[in-house]
Parts: structure tokens; sequence; C-alpha cells
């Protein structure tokens, strides 16, 4: 009978880590989803204005230039290579400022 308490115990032993393990999984899966999330958030919230700022493009496209220039100093790529990503701040692209130089030469 002995040995049928301590098989219980090891088993019951063995459960409590393995429910241990599951708990941190599932803390971590619970990190990686509010980081998703807060990312989704982000991106959602950019997207909105990418969507903004391209529908006033498009009802001025006679200020192109301008709505390009505003879009670069907020932050936006509008080059083809990259279009609509998030520049770091104060980083420059090269194509973009290429594609404003020839659309200045141009006009």
């Amino acid at each position: 009978m002995k040995n049928y308490k301590k098989e219980i115990l090891i088993e019951f032993n063995e459960l409590e880590a393995q429910l241990r393990n599951v708990s941190l999984k599932v803390n971590s899966l619970q990190q990686k989803m509010i980081s998703l999330i807060q990312e989704n958030d982000r991106l959602n919230l950019e997207n909105k204005q990418l969507l903004k700022l391209n529908k006033e493009e498009k009802k001025n496209s006679s200020n192109s230039l301008k709505n390009l220039d505003e879009l670069y100093a907020a932050g936006f790529h509008i080059c083809r290579e990259q279009y609509g990503e998030h520049r770091e701040p104060d980083e420059q692209c090269i194509f973009c400022l290429e594609l404003l130089d020839n659309i200045k030469k141009n006009n």
C-alpha cells in the first residue's frame, strides 16, 4: 500500500510541475499577445494617418509636391522602394530626396 501512496505522490508532483510549466507558457504567451496588441494599435493609427494623407493627396493632385513634402516631413517614405513606411527620426532617404528633387525640377 505504501508504494501506491508513493506513486500517487510522485504523479501529483509531476502534475504540479507540468502545471507550473503550463502557467509559465501561458504567461509568456500573454506577454507576447499584449505586445502584438500594442503593435497592432500603433500600426492601425499609422495606417489611419496614411489613409488620411493619401485621401488629401488625391483631392489635391495639383499640389502633389506639397503633399509629398508633407508626407516626408511627417516621417514617411515617399519613394517607390519603401512608400508609406515610417522613417526613423532624422533618417534621410536618398530615394525620397531624389524623387522630390526630380519633381521640383519638372515643375
